[in-house]
């Protein structure tokens, strides 16, 4: 029965042209208990999606980001109160916008404001003099790439909309944490993520580029046109996409990531583990406790809840903290994400449940397909 509703829903997306292809994966207990996929990678040669198909992740690439912070907390490397500019030098002297005049931050942006994106960092736009002077540095790397500690760099030169610690905004502090993970940890940011989590993991699909042997496992990426028909992307956003033929100079820890959907399901099951997976210890149980706790502030939280009510925000993950202003079925302390082209993650310890979903939908929003997806999960179990 469950089987049956979870692909009616999936069918009625392709059917819809919500998507040309998804695929959803849900785990209890550390056991399968469906997996269903619908539609193509690729309409225009008609191939099936399949659980080999390689997906771009774009944000769901945060947590993972989260993780390997963790690892080097909890060997000691890393401190969370350390400043940003002890790793960063571009970090050093940041002023923030107040009133409409710039001013020198009263206190400076820490690592623990990179996990909980209250760093003040911003995303490319044009919703103030930081959004904007953010796009201008993103439109500069595509012009001539830079390296993963280079441009993070750049960005902290960026004023911000406000002082670090005041609120919270979705940006780039997880990009910045990848760069302070390479200094901290000597390696680039890709070659610690192969040893730290993908080697362990056997994540072996998951990387900031696609083996030339998989490339024909990649789907491709679509969005709307005026009549919401469905036509292939073929744009960039936030410094990364394309065919992802080779590893970048700048590997982004918020949105350059592939994998496929049982490779980050090894990585949510991994953290329902509380750390472990297969008998390895990948992080230590009080690791993803510490990640998985709400960090917000009221202030913070206020700002937060205009796009996440009923959740607060943790380490590059959302939790849910109360159930009547939520709009799908779940428990409170489910903890989780999801990415620009559609695809997400959550986990439910209670449930003792994962989910993963994937798809390639340009500005794909979450409603009204996942939310029946998980509803129907949670209906049946």
């Amino acid at each position: 029965m469950l089987s049956s509703r979870v692909q009616t829903i999936l069918n009625e997306g392709i059917l819809n042209n919500i998507y040309a292809g998804a695929s959803v994966l849900v785990f209890k207990g550390g056991k399968e208990i469906i997996y269903a996929e619908a539609g193509c990678k690729t309409k225009e040669t008609g191939e099936a999606l399949n659980r080999e198909t390689i997906h771009r992740i774009y944000s769901n690439s945060k947590p993972i980001t989260a993780a390997a912070a963790m690892v080097l907390v909890e060997r000691g490397l890393l401190d969370m109160q350390a400043p940003v500019a002890e790793f960063l030098p571009g970090f050093k002297n940041q002023q923030f916008y107040e009133e409409g005049k710039l001013r020198p931050v009263p206190a400076p942006a820490t690592v623990a404001s990179l996990f909980s994106m209250t760093s003040g960092l911003v995303y490319p736009g044009t919703a103030d003099s930081s959004e904007r002077q953010m796009e201008t540095l993103f439109e500069e790397y595509e012009k001539a790439p830079v390296s993963t500690y280079d441009f993070c760099n750049r960005m902290g030169q960026i004023p911000l909309p406000f002082a670090p610690g005041a609120s919270w905004r979705y940006g780039v502090s997880a990009d910045v944490l990848g760069a302070v993970i390479e200094v901290v940890s000597g390696k680039t940011f890709a070659d610690f993520l192969d040893e730290a989590l993908f080697k362990p993991l056997e994540m072996k699909d998951t990387g900031f580029y696609v083996k030339k042997e998989n490339a024909h496992r990649l789907a491709t990426v679509y969005e709307w046109d005026k009549e919401k028909r469905l036509i292939p992307y073929t744009g960039r956003n936030l410094a990364v996409g394309g065919l992802y033929e080779t590893l970048p100079p700048f590997h982004s820890g918020g949105a350059g990531l592939v994998s496929t959907i049982d490779d980050y399901m090894r990585f949510a099951q991994m953290l329902l583990s509380k750390g472990s997976y297969k008998n390895e210890r990948i992080l230590s149980p009080e690791s993803v406790a510490f990640m998985i706790a709400p960090q917000l502030t009221a202030a913070q939280q206020k700002a937060f809840w205009d796009l996440y009510e009923g959740y607060d925000y943790g380490h590059l993950m959302r939790m849910r903290t109360q159930k009547g202003q939520t709009f799908t079925l779940g428990n409170i302390g489910e903890y989780g994400w999801g990415g620009w082209l559609g695809t997400k993650f959550f986990n439910d310890p209670i449930q003792n449940l994962s989910f993963v979903f994937m798809t390639q939908r340009k500005d794909t929003p979450e409603a009204p397909i996942i939310n029946r997806l998980i509803n129907a999960v949670y209906g049946a179990i």
